[in-house]
């Protein structure tokens, strides 16, 4: 009986000692986990700065060239929207251009020869121009009232403004056009007719030129909301660049340390292992502190700011640090 109750307690030791040396071996693990936490410093995340492309025109997109997650360059296109209404506009006025060029070698009226001719040319152009924007107004306003009723698109409806538009701008050509030939000074007349349709003819060169969007910026293709065959209307995004050379290290930092913290600071950040550069860590500038505190995303929780009020704050690196947004750095800020 004796026995049995020694062999029995040391068991119990036994039991004992190896609970107590596996709560050892769990402290220490969870202590070097957290040391590994804090090497380097504050876990950060590196964001990069979001270039937003939005269209400066209404139409259907015929191509983009461009998938999320490629890489562009500054002027690579990323997507083109049919222009073949501004194409003809453009090409109407270099007509218009080259006509009223002709016409500035005429002279005055009623001595026969070229200016008669130009006179009852330009009047008969005047006529067609009047009937013309009349029934593109006619067009124009039952166009509204359909589109009003829904029934037609959109792109409809403004195909019939742009043939409003057009009609009154040729209107007010053939007109200057008319009044330059009968007047005495026809010639230098033509000669600032010629200049206002120059004018006119660089502006919509220029608006034909909106028909292609292109990147801003070096980067990657974040966010591309519309896809070839789409419809975009003006104003709209239609995609997003993360600007290659203005990249964040972004971490959070205990609200109750942060008179630490300083516009224009300048702290250590602790490159990723596979980052493709010699020097493992880069100077970043403190360039946004939060005003708003909040609590540690779990991602970026260490021992420090764990379950403590934190602000964001945002780090600008340089632009020949070789990470890509979302990848971890670690920050010190006692530099």
């Amino acid at each position: 009986m004796g026995n049995q109750i020694g062999i029995h307690g040391k068991k119990e030791k036994i039991k004992k000692v190896v609970m107590f040396i596996v709560i050892v071996l769990i402290i220490s693990i969870i202590a070097i986990y957290f040391q590994g936490k804090q090497k380097g410093g504050i876990i950060g995340e590196v964001e990069s700065a979001m270039v937003t492309h939005a269209s400066e025109v209404s139409g259907k997109i015929v191509s983009c060239p461009v998938q999320l997650g490629s890489p562009v360059k500054t002027g690579d296109v990323i997507a083109v929207i049919d222009d073949t209404s501004q194409r003809y506009m453009v090409e109407q006025l270099e007509l218009n251009v080259q006509k009223a060029q002709l016409a500035i070698g005429s002279t005055t009226i009623g001595k026969g020869g070229t200016a008669d001719n130009n006179y009852s040319a330009a009047k008969a152009a005047y006529k067609n121009a009047q009937a013309s924007l009349s029934k593109a107004s006619e067009d124009y306003r039952k166009a509204q009232d359909l589109f009003a009723g829904a029934a037609i698109s959109k792109e409809r409806l403004d195909t019939a403004k742009l043939a409003y538009d057009s009609a009154a701008s040729a209107l007010e050509g053939a007109k200057s056009s008319l009044d330059n030939i009968t007047d005495q000074t026809a010639s230098n007349s033509a000669n600032l007719d010629v200049a206002l349709l120059q004018s006119q003819l660089v502006q919509q060169q220029e608006n034909l030129e909106k028909y292609t969007i292109t990147a801003s910026c070096d980067g990657t293709i974040m966010s591309l909301n519309y896809k070839q065959g789409d419809m975009v209307q003006l104003g709209y995004d239609v995609a997003d660049v993360s600007d290659a050379s203005e990249k964040y290290a972004v971490f959070y930092f205990p609200k109750d340390h942060l008179q630490q913290l300083t516009y224009d600071k300048t702290i250590t950040v602790y490159l990723p292992h596979n980052a493709k550069q010699d020097s493992k860590s880069v100077e970043g500038i403190i360039k946004f502190i939060d005003v708003k505190s909040e609590y540690t995303p779990k991602d970026l929780q260490t021992s420090a700011n764990k379950n403590r009020e934190s602000v964001k704050v945002k780090a600008l690196l340089p632009a020949d640090c070789s990470v890509n947004p979302g990848q971890e750095v670690r920050i010190d800020i006692d530099k």
